[in-house]
């Protein structure tokens, strides 16, 4: 029987006071009797706020070793609506939001050591460029196999449902019983074990992930508090498995009219590794081929069908997250920053620079010591990511 609205907002508030355990770059925040039982276990939230800790609410706390709900407001000045967020297991969480913000909003993702498959029922999602990284009805998933962590920006003025399925790689390999730095597909969807940097592709949801999905945002509220848990936890074990047995089904991707052999998969990752390395002297095409053992076509073609963009565009990205991170955690002056990675002109970095962030280093900088940091969200850039959620930016906003 589905409940009224009165019993779906009697809900109870937790305490903010000293002994909380506050989650970094979060608001989020529990009182000691919660706490002991989270810090068991890593934790990684989307779209909790910096602000207004007085707004969290707890809808359930069932009392089982590792099951809990909680229902995250926002703050007025950040926008309407809210996230729920379960612990559905040790290994397991599921973030559910139906909310929409007042401005362009950054929501770090760190890496954990995790899998996350986002599926967006309404609104958009950006990459830091501000182009289109998701849009309505469309999926991804994204492997964060070390610590380094990546995010986007949720679109203001429009309403956002959004369903992230966290899942630690750890559990995923143990139940498959694979060694997957060993194993190609396991690679392809967990990314890549040794690089240690995230990895993510969209995909075509069949019709069962989708159903999952649109289950989980749309009955959960019907069903009885102690019932959630267990409802949300098989229908996200539903949609990974359906995950991880398309990979494994699917034949090996091709490019043009070969196919992607497991060692050109192996030289492609090492160039990536590469690029990361030499971000001040990056390697040219040709140069990069010859140091894997790839032809230059080969490695292009690979390299874009692997990680959805060009050499040439991964290479501006890694350059200008860097320098923002220099930015914020150094004293490093502009042209100084800009030959760190590889601009011999500071006129020629502050143009890229701006291009890639709509604002030049000096004012990037300036905005984004303003209020206190919190090293929550790690790279991609992490202080890019805690200055933003710390002041999201955009237009007004139209109440849910």
């Amino acid at each position: 029987m589905k409940r009224t609205r009165k019993e779906m907002h009697t809900v109870q508030e937790l305490p903010v006071s000293t002994s909380s355990l506050d989650f970094g770059g979060t608001s989020l925040q529990v009182d000691e009797t919660v706490r002991d039982e989270l810090t068991r276990r890593w934790l990684v939230l989307e779209g909790a706020s910096t602000a207004g800790n007085d707004e969290l609410r707890t809808l359930a706390r069932t009392f089982d070793a590792h099951h809990y709900i909680v229902r995250y407001y926002l703050p007025k000045n950040e926008g309407a609506g809210y996230w729920d967020i379960y612990r559905v297991s040790r290994d397991l969480f599921v973030m559910i939001a139906d909310c929409e913000y007042l401005k362009p909003t950054w929501l770090g993702s760190p890496g954990e050591q995790c899998l996350k498959i986002r599926y967006l029922q309404t609104g958009q999602l950006l990459r830091e460029d501000q182009s289109p990284l998701l849009s309505a009805h469309e999926a991804m998933y994204a492997a964060y196999p070390g610590e380094e962590g990546d995010g986007y920006f949720v679109a203001a003025n429009t309403r956002c449902r959004l369903a992230v399925v966290q899942c630690s790689i750890a559990a995923i390999t143990d139940e498959l019983a694979f060694n997957y730095d060993e194993n190609p597909k396991l690679i392809e969807l967990l990314g890549d074990a040794k690089s240690r940097l995230p990895f993510s592709r969209k995909f075509e949801p069949s019709a069962g992930i989708v159903s999952a999905f649109s289950e989980l945002m749309d009955k959960r509220d019907e069903l009885d508090l102690k019932l959630r848990c267990w409802f949300v936890e098989a229908k996200s074990k539903d949609i990974i498995t359906s995950l991880v047995h398309r990979v494994f089904q699917e034949r090996d991707r091709k490019v043009g009219p070969n196919r992607i052999s497991p060692r050109d998969h192996q030289r492609v990752l090492e160039a990536r590794e590469l690029l990361v390395a030499h971000i001040k002297d990056v390697p040219t095409i040709a140069e990069l081929s010859r140091m894997v053992g790839i032809s230059q076509t080969r490695l292009k073609l690979a390299f874009k069908e692997i990680f959805g963009v060009t050499i040439r565009t991964f290479t501006t990205e890694q350059r200008m997250r860097e320098a923002a991170r220099m930015l914020i955690q150094t004293n490093l002056n502009i042209a100084q920053i800009g030959r760190s990675i590889g601009y011999s002109h500071s006129g020629n970095f502050s143009q890229a620079f701006k291009r890639y962030y709509g604002r030049v280093p000096r004012e990037y900088r300036r905005s984004a010591t303003i209020a206190p940091r919190r090293d929550s969200f790690s790279n991609n850039p992490p202080n890019r990511a805690a200055a933003i959620m710390e002041r999201p930016e955009g237009r007004q906003q139209q109440r849910l």
